[in-house]
Order: C-alpha cells, then sequence, then structure tokens
C-alpha cells in the first residue's frame, strides 16, 4: 500500500477542508495508506516518510501554507518523494528553493487558483494576510520548475474543486495519486 501525505494549510484547523478531503480520499482509496498533518508538522512527515518502507513511493499533497511545507519536505528528502501537489501554496521560497523543489522529486504538479475577488475570504487569506507572516501566494512563481502548472479558476479555498481540476494529460489532479492518470 502506496502512502499519500495530505499537509492542510494554516486556516485548516478551523476550516478542516484538507483534513476532510483527506478522510474521504482514504474511505474512497482504501488500498492507500493516507495520512494528514497540519502545514506546522514539517518534522513530523519527514520522520513519518523517513519511518516507511524506502522503496515506497510517496505522494505529499499541501494546500496553502501546507504547500510551502510540503516542498521543504521535498528539498529535505532528496529524491523520495514521486509526486508532490502544491495547491495554491502559500509561503516564501523564491528562485533558488522552487529549483531544488523541482529537481528533488519524480513529478510536481502545482495548481495555481485565480478564481474569485481579492476580497474572499480564503484569497485574502492567501494573498494579503500571509504577507503578515512573512509570506504571501506563489501564483505563477513554480511555473518554471513545476513539471505541470495549472491555472484554475478555483478561489484559494475550494481545495476539493482544484484537486477535480483537469490537466491536459493527466485528467483530474487525484488521479495521480491513485495511480489512474488520464481517466475520468
Amino acid at each position: 500500500m502506496d502512502p499519500v501525505i495530505f499537509i492542510g494549510g494554516a486556516g485548516d484547523s478551523g476550516s478542516g477542508i484538507v483534513k476532510n478531503y483527506a478522510a474521504q480520499f482514504a474511505r474512497d482509496n482504501r488500498d492507500l495508506i493516507v495520512q494528514y498533518f497540519t502545514h506546522d508538522q514539517g518534522d513530523n512527515v519527514i520522520a513519518y516518510i523517513n519511518g516507511l518502507d524506502p522503496s515506497a513511493p510517496v505522494s505529499v499533497v499541501g494546500h496553502s501554507w501546507g504547500g510551502d511545507t510540503a516542498m521543504e519536505v521535498a528539498n529535505a528528502l532528496p529524491g523520495r518523494i514521486s509526486v508532490l501537489v502544491t495547491i495554491d501554496p502559500v509561503g516564501s521560497g523564491g528562485t533558488s528553493f522552487l529549483r531544488s523543489v523541482g529537481q528533488n522529486v519524480g513529478l510536481w504538479i502545482n495548481v495555481n487558483a485565480v478564481g474569485g475577488s481579492s476580497f474572499d475570504g480564503g484569497n485574502f487569506v492567501a494573498g494579503g494576510l500571509a504577507a503578515l507572516y512573512g509570506g504571501g501566494a506563489y501564483n505563477n512563481n513554480p511555473r518554471p520548475y513545476a513539471d505541470m502548472f495549472l491555472t484554475l479558476n478555483n478561489t484559494h479555498g475550494d481545495f476539493s474543486g482544484m484537486m477535480n481540476g483537469v490537466g491536459h494529460w493527466i485528467g483530474p489532479v487525484r488521479n495521480v495519486l491513485t495511480g489512474q492518470v488520464g481517466n475520468d
């Protein structure tokens, strides 16, 4: 059974959008080992991955500030993450950080949300409020380094909608995690 790790953003402790999605994903995919962490548990994610069979392909999905954590995990464990999915990531990494992420994973899919106004609750948190904590939305910055860069007309808080977003050769993003590329 292959592990899939979900990492929620800073607001997930209140909204539960990633935690709830991960729970449903686990129910729908009983052949996978699904774990959930929060954005501030990067060391726990690294310890969890280090405790897995080294030959097992590991998929990591991070949303918002959890996307930044997922990228930090990828850089801490070069070559260990087979699939990295960052859903509208928020953080403070620069060009060299993003380049390293692209080099350290097997496949990196980044989703950039462009729907709604900047005053939409989730969009406001991702853009303006994150800047108060030393970060901000990555927006187009991962484009040169991610293997696939999707721009979707979803709001920042529509995690489920973005996981169901369709890439030109993969079908819905979620299918990459289940090995059903191109289906749906």
